[in-house]
This record gives C-alpha cells, sequence and structure tokens, in this order.
C-alpha cells in the first residue's frame, strides 16, 4: 500500500485532504505530534484552525492529548486502531505506549519527516 492510497483510505474520516495527509505521516511515522507540527505542515500560523483540527481528533477519540507539565504545550497521541486499521498497519508500534523520552525522539523524528521535500 502506497501513501496515497493509506491517505485515500482515512478520507471516511472526514478531514480535509492536508489533515488527511498529515495524520497519516503521524500514524506511519511517530504515532505523537504536537500544534506547531501540524502548523508548519500546512503552512498556516498557530491559531484557531489548528487546534480546532487537533480537537476534534481528541473529540472523535482518534487522538488522545497528553500533557507533562504545566507549563508545557500539549503532545497529541494517535493510538485509534480504526486510523492505523485504515491505513494497514493495525499492528503497527506507534501505537504502544511509549515513554517521555521515547516520546520526545519520536516527534524529533517527525520533525525531520515533515522538513522532506514532499515527493509529488
Amino acid at each position: 500500500m502506497t501513501f496515497d492510497d493509506r491517505v485515500r483510505a482515512l478520507t471516511y474520516l472526514g478531514l480535509t485532504p492536508r489533515q488527511t495527509r498529515f495524520l497519516a505521516l503521524v500514524a506511519l511515522h511517530s504515532g505523537f505530534c504536537v500544534r506547531r507540527q501540524f502548523a508548519a505542515f500546512a503552512g498556516v500560523e498557530y491559531g484557531k484552525n489548528v487546534r480546532a483540527f487537533l480537537d476534534q481528533l481528541v473529540a472523535r477519540g482518534l487522538a488522545q492529548r497528553l500533557q507533562f507539565d504545566v507549563n508545557r504545550g500539549h503532545v497529541y497521541y494517535v493510538s485509534a486502531r480504526e486510523v492505523y486499521r485504515a491505513i494497514g498497519q493495525e499492528d503497527n508500534r506507534n501505537r504502544r505506549v511509549a515513554s517521555p523520552a521515547l516520546i520526545a525522539r519520536k516527534l524529533m523524528l517527525l520533525d525531520f519527516v515533515l522538513a522532506q521535500p514532499a515527493d509529488e
């Protein structure tokens, strides 16, 4: 299954194409993301749209909002079995609970993936 096939498999969620691509990237590469990563991916300023998208994932049970320190922002954990099942990765290790140190490494990995030019 190609990446585009995986993105198409998630269209049933009713998200925008950009949101669907980001969700697929997160699920495949780290399982965790922060607001600034979606803002950078989408090419938008941090604000209402960024918060609304990630809050929508939480409200629908597709992600969990984690907070490790009251002085820091939230980390979003995409752990819904239905997301991973749709992309053909139901047993992906990114669904597993991780330590704070591993979460930090996964966030850095996602930063690296997002910094790579898209193959279009």
